[in-house]
């Protein structure tokens, strides 16, 4: 349950802990090491199932997206990587990354939805659907 979420304070101790973001990052890099396990989610779905792994996706019904949405995101997406070393420069520098170490991590991102990504989608939805008990809200 979203309600029994309780934000863990720095010096508190805990059995697991799932990191994001920058955050998740600075753990790889090195505090993490406190860990017996530190697994990347992306990296084990495709292991498991081959398939790339979907953390998000901008959706909208037919007929609602509003005007030269869809080309912004797209030309979004290509100016970032043209500009990734520049947006590194600007930003504080995360611990245990270089720029080349973030260069060749962001370049993994994809920001186009193909059939893999949508067979991605379908696998999940299967497993959820046979291992997950959902109920409405």
């Amino acid at each position: 349950e979203p309600s029994a979420y309780v934000p863990v304070a720095d010096g508190e101790t805990y059995d697991a802990r799932l990191a994001i973001g920058d955050e998740a990052l600075e753990l790889r890099a090195g505090a993490g090491l406190r860990y017996r396990h530190c697994l990347d989610l992306g990296l084990e779905w495709f292991r498991w199932t081959g398939l790339p792994c979907v953390f998000a996706v901008w959706a909208a019904r037919r007929g609602r997206i509003p005007g030269g949405l869809e080309s912004a995101l797209r030309e979004g997406s290509a100016t970032w990587r043209d500009r990734l070393d520049d947006l590194w420069a600007a930003r504080p520098p995360l611990r245990g990354m270089s720029q080349a170490g973030a260069r060749i991590y962001l370049g993994r991102f994809t920001y186009e939805f193909g059939e893999a990504e949508e067979k991605a989608l379908e696998k999940f939805a299967s497993l959820c659907a046979e291992h997950v008990t959902c109920r409405p809200a």
